[in-house]
């Protein structure tokens, strides 16, 4: 019995060890709009063509694995705001790691945050960036901003 129940066992472990790192890509080929989902750590792609939910993208802060379909990587904690860049490839999304669905305030001293880059076709990260305090905007610059007038208000 002893003989029969190692070899199960090993047969089972084995099938759980086939770790993919790659994640998975999605084919958004439509008008989208993305939403963030702040307690689920996920965004919505929302297809325009018919205004229902296509796809959702699972976010992690990239330190983890994923074994056979699931996310095994730590979620980017409160994602909060998200951006298309100008040439629509690209969605930067800010992630303060606290819940500020009640306000901006209060709580933030010594906390830093995350910036998570995904392909905006794919849903796949292309970077993720740590911020060395708390975040929850992550917008695009191009450098024309510096030529910028804003001291009128």
């Amino acid at each position: 019995m002893k003989k029969l129940i190692i070899p199960i066992f090993a047969i089972t472990l084995g099938g759980c060890m086939n770790m993919n790192s790659d994640q998975p890509q999605l084919n958004i080929n439509y008008p989208a709009a993305y939403v963030v989902n702040g307690e689920s750590s996920t965004v919505s792609v929302i297809n325009l063509n018919t205004n229902e939910v296509a796809d959702l993208v699972q976010l992690t802060d990239g330190t983890g694995t994923q074994m056979q379909g699931m996310n095994m990587g730590k979620s980017l904690a409160f994602p909060h705001h998200i951006y298309l860049n100008a040439s629509k490839t690209q969605v930067a999304i800010a992630a303060p790691g606290m819940d500020l669905s009640a306000g901006h305030t209060g709580g933030m001293a010594g906390m830093t945050g995350k910036i998570a880059v995904l392909d905006a076709t794919t849903g796949v990260n292309v970077k993720i960036v740590e911020t060395p305090i708390m975040n929850h905007n992550a917008i695009y610059f191009d450098g024309r901003e510096r030529n910028m007038d804003f001291s009128n208000g």
